[in-house]
């Protein structure tokens, strides 16, 4: 058994308060009114992955920035190296 975790599901408007415990290899959830909310668990402890949404530097134009957002949601992990990746990109809009 492991520990258990908590967290609030930010799937709905209805921020469900869940319990997630790995018994045996498999996780069971408690808390959730929907099923989204159990994927929404399971997913966080399995691979939490979140949308990354930003500011870029313009090259030309009038705004100094560009808003910039992931197209897809990425590996929490991953997301310093995003960042630091996007701190030097330059947009040319």
């Amino acid at each position: 058994m492991s520990d258990v975790k908590e967290m609030i599901c930010i799937v709905c408007p209805v921020g469900c308060r869940l319990r997630a415990q790995t018994i045996d290899g498999n996780i069971k959830v408690i808390g959730n009114t929907c099923a989204k909310g159990a994927k929404y668990a399971i997913e966080e402890l399995t691979n939490p992955t979140r949308t990354v949404t930003t500011s870029v530097n313009v090259a030309h134009g009038h705004m100094a920035l560009l808003s910039v957002k992931s197209k897809t949601p990425v590996p929490k992990t991953s997301i310093p190296a995003i960042l630091a990746e996007l701190k030097c990109a330059l947009a040319t809009a």
